[in-house]
C-alpha cells in the first residue's frame, strides 16, 4: 500500500513539475510570440506596427528595442522611395505633355516647313530634358542600390526567431 502512495505522489509531484514548466515557458515565450505576431502584419502598407516594449527579460527588451529601430528605418525608406516616386513621375509627366501636345499638332494641321522645324528643335530639347531625367534617376539607383554591398535573401520570422533563442541559449 506503501509503495502505491509513493507512485501516486510521485506522479503527482511529476504532473506539477510540468504545469510549473508548461506555465513558466509560457511566460518566458510571451514577449517572442508579440514579436512573431508584429512581425507578421508588417506589410508595404502597415509598415507603422510596432513591437510591444516588454520590461520582464533585459535580453527580449533589447531584441525588441533593435527590431522597432528597424522597422522606423524601414518605414522612412520606403516612405522617401514613394515620395520620390511621386516627384519623379511629377517631373516626367511635363515634358510628355509638351511632346505630345506638339506631336498632335503636327499630326492635325497643315505646317509650313519653317514651323515644322521650330517644333522639331522644340521636340528634341524635351527628348534631352526626359533623357537627363531618366539619367538622373538610373545614377539615384546605382546610388541607393544597397544589395551591391550587401546581399539580402528572404527570412521567415519564425526562424529568425529561432536563431535568436539559440543565440540565448547557447552565447557565443
Amino acid at each position: 500500500m506503501l509503495f502505491c502512495e509513493e507512485r501516486a505522489l510521485a506522479a503527482l509531484a511529476a504532473a506539477e513539475a510540468a504545469l510549473a514548466g508548461w506555465l513558466v515557458a509560457g511566460r518566458a515565450l510571451h514577449p517572442l510570440l508579440a514579436i512573431a505576431e508584429t512581425a507578421e502584419r508588417v506589410t508595404a502598407s502597415g509598415l507603422d506596427a510596432r513591437i510591444p516594449a516588454s520590461n520582464e527579460d533585459p535580453e527580449i527588451a533589447r531584441v525588441i528595442q533593435v527590431l522597432n529601430r528597424m522597422m522606423d528605418r524601414l518605414e522612412a525608406s520606403f516612405r522617401q522611395a514613394t515620395r520620390f516616386s511621386a516627384d519623379a513621375s511629377h517631373e516626367l509627366k511635363t515634358p510628355l505633355a509638351n511632346i505630345r501636345a506638339m506631336a498632335d499638332t503636327l499630326a492635325r494641321r497643315p505646317i509650313a516647313a519653317e514651323t515644322i522645324r521650330d517644333y522639331a528643335g522644340l521636340l528634341m530639347q524635351e527628348a534631352k530634358r526626359l533623357t537627363r531625367l531618366v539619367d538622373n534617376l538610373l545614377a539615384y539607383a546605382r546610388v541607393t542600390d544597397v544589395t551591391e554591398v550587401y546581399s539580402f535573401e528572404p527570412v521567415a520570422p519564425s526562424e529568425l526567431m529561432d536563431d535568436v533563442l539559440q543565440n540565448f541559449r547557447h552565447p557565443l
